[in-house]
């Protein structure tokens, strides 16, 4: 005997309560699950168990029934985000030279309703570390701005320090309260101040004696070949060095170069150092000096090639056939 299969329409009515069915089924499986967790301090948080699952996205608690109590540094009724968010959490800049400074750009995303947007500086080497904010005050729409950090190491050696950027957010809560939260987050902040030696210059006279033009610190002077180096009593009041020069037959008087502050002069073998004049110097950028065994001195300028025959004081332009 055949059989016949037929489908059976659902009535109107029945038609209207099923799709209900699903949700209310959802909910008696969360009591249930709740129950099988035998712990009194269960909680449903946006349709999960805690805390056998994962809620408040794994950046909070839940301590009520859709309740999150966010974790430091993030908000949202779900703890999703944190209002001030860098595009990374540490920055490394590397060896540089003391004296010397280099900068880096730390992007931020920032969510709306974020306002009191600030940076501060902590640790060891903080004092060597400077920050400039790109980001206006408030945000009132989701968008991005950065801070500029720059490195400028005062020692040599690591310099660690920390930067934390704080902000406040004001949101809206699941029942329609507004809340304020204030968030903070730290970013580790490495470097190393190193010592180079931009020039170095023998005495033709007496073999053993040397200077070293040292970026950031000075010009320091050895009498022993090398074994030890004594720092200038008075150094260049600018300490950019580029070049060192000593006088043929004045071995006294040494030159010394810098790139930004002109070139200065010693008399003393070195002890103490004062600007030259710098006269007819079209460029303060010098990146290279030599003495003639004349004593006439040539420098190599951001602007071409100088020369003074009175120590300095004075100098006068040498670029005739030179490209511009």
């Amino acid at each position: 005997m055949r059989r016949e299969h037929h489908a059976i329409p659902l009535s109107a009515s029945y038609a209207r309560i099923a799709p209900r069915r699903p949700a209310a089924l959802a909910a008696v499986l969360l009591a249930l699950a709740c129950l099988w967790t035998g712990r009194a301090e269960a909680e449903i948080c946006w349709g999960m168990v805690c805390p056998s699952a994962i809620c408040c996205s794994g950046h909070g608690t839940c301590v009520a029934y859709n309740t999150c109590v966010c974790d430091p540094g993030y908000v949202g009724k779900e703890c999703p985000a944190k209002p001030v968010a860098p595009d990374t959490t540490a920055l490394d800049f590397g060896a540089v030279a003391v004296g010397s400074t280099t900068s880096q750009y730390l992007p931020l995303s920032i969510l709306a309703g974020t306002s009191g947007i600030s940076a501060t500086l902590s640790g060891e080497g903080s004092g060597d570390y400077t920050v400039t904010s790109l980001c206006p005050a408030t945000f009132e729409a989701a968008g991005t701005c950065a801070v500029t950090v720059g490195f400028s190491p005062t020692a040599v050696g690591s310099r660690p320090a920390i930067l934390t950027l704080a902000a406040t957010y004001t949101g809206t809560s699941a029942s329609g309260t507004t809340y304020t939260t204030n968030s903070t987050l730290p970013v580790t902040l490495s470097g190393t101040g190193s010592t180079t030696v931009r020039a170095i210059a023998a005495d033709p006279v007496a073999a053993s004696t040397l200077y070293a033009a040292i970026a950031g610190s000075g010009v320091y002077a050895s009498a022993d070949g090398g074994a030890t180096w004594t720092a200038a009593t008075v150094q260049p009041s600018d300490t950019r060095l580029t070049a060192l020069a000593i006088k043929p037959g004045d071995t006294a008087t040494l030159f010394a170069a810098t790139d930004g502050g002109g070139v200065f002069i010693s008399r003393d073998s070195g002890l103490t150092w004062n600007a030259c004049a710098d006269t007819g110097l079209d460029s303060p950028n010098v990146l290279s000096l030599i003495v003639t065994g004349a004593g006439q001195l040539f420098a190599g300028t951001g602007a071409g090639v100088f020369t003074s025959g009175n120590d300095c004081s004075s100098w006068t332009e040498q670029n005739t056939g030179l490209p511009e």
